[in-house]
């Protein structure tokens, strides 16, 4: 697997986003477009949640670049001295529902060079 993205705690107006990425070059605008088309627009909620370990750099920074804006963190909530990060993207904020035309310009999306992980894990 190079790249995938599930998602579960479902409600009626959001999910909860799990993104993965193995290789660089899986990172590209038609799958961040896909990932994020299918639950704002093929499932119509307005809200994704991504919760990350704030120990977890490559994967915090990856949600800041994808769009998601950090609403809250519990202190010591993954782990002792690790606190849970919770991020939401609103439907209305999100940059990959745009046309094709105005997407982000080619490399405003760098994975770092270790494996990108935004799971619970």
């Amino acid at each position: 697997i190079q790249a995938m993205v599930a998602y579960d705690n479902w409600t009626n107006s959001s999910v909860q986003m799990h993104i993965y990425i193995d290789d660089r070059k899986a990172f590209t605008r038609r799958f961040l477009r896909e990932a994020f088309r299918y639950p704002f627009v093929q499932c119509g909620r307005s809200q994704a949640v991504a919760v990350i370990p704030a120990d977890n750099g490559p994967s915090l920074a990856l949600a800041r670049r994808a769009g998601f804006v950090e609403k809250y963190r519990v202190k010591d909530g993954w782990d002792k001295d690790v606190d849970l990060v919770l991020h939401t993207m609103q439907k209305t904020a999100c940059k990959w529902l745009a046309e094709r035309g105005t997407l982000p310009a080619a490399g405003a999306l760098r994975p770092t060079s270790r494996s990108l992980r935004m799971a619970n894990g």
